[in-house]
């Protein structure tokens, strides 16, 4: 995990260095792939695959989360932020991880889930993807039946002219639609939707302490 970290870190700095893309994979991915996995990402893209493709197909080292924040990162030219993105979002989810390692697991598993969908659609916008572009690439890619049905249905209003606040009444809580709102009005959405992440990963942070395992009693 931390050279998963080591990996994107590595090479948004590297990309923004400008050190060219291949040599850039290739120093970053060695301590995190070993030579074989490093050689294949790179012959990969020497041939014409895109990142997104051959993250995509390489499973073992890219999660589903990666290769779609790649994907934003791709269609803009913001590869290197997505990168440090990426590399912040693995970092939090490793602290958060051992901070609330004692909360049920589908508690962790909704709100960790949510927290990821509102950072990676933050990086969608971040990047400058137009919000119904961001809906179509998103809704595609996002994991998870269940939100690639709600992300879809919030795609389909927004192409009918209804603004993004309107979209997610009923899909979104209450209090993320009134932020989504807000954030609309002032032009702010992907500020928006950082805060949102923010919020339910302090959440989990305030809940974890008050959560306490039963302890065993004495026969």
């Amino acid at each position: 995990k931390i050279n998963e970290v080591y990996f994107y870190r590595t090479l948004g700095a590297l990309l923004v260095s400008g050190v060219p893309y291949l040599s850039a994979l290739t120093i970053a991915g060695e301590p995190y792939m070993a030579n074989l996995g490093t050689k294949a990402l790179v012959k990969s893209i020497s041939q014409g695959e895109s990142l997104f493709a051959t993250m995509e197909s390489d499973p073992k080292h890219f999660d589903k989360m990666a290769c779609t924040m790649t994907l934003a990162g791709e269609l803009t030219g913001a590869t290197p932020i997505v990168c440090q993105r990426i590399a912040e979002l693995k970092e939090d989810m490793l602290l958060l991880t051992y901070t609330i390692h004692q909360l049920p697991n589908a508690v962790k598993e909704a709100a960790m889930g949510d927290m990821l969908v509102y950072q990676q659609f933050g990086v969608f916008l971040e990047c400058g993807l137009p919000v119904n572009r961001a809906l179509d690439y998103f809704s595609a890619n996002v994991p998870g039946d269940a939100k690639k049905k709600a992300f879809g249905i919030i795609a389909e209003s927004v192409a009918r002219g209804e603004s993004l606040a309107d979209a997610v009444t009923g899909v979104f809580p209450s209090y993320a639609q009134s932020l989504i709102e807000q954030g609309e009005r002032c032009g702010e959405l992907e500020t928006t939707f950082y805060r949102l992440a923010d919020y339910l990963r302090w959440e989990l942070f305030d809940v974890a302490p008050a959560y306490q395992v039963p302890e065993l009693e004495e026969v």
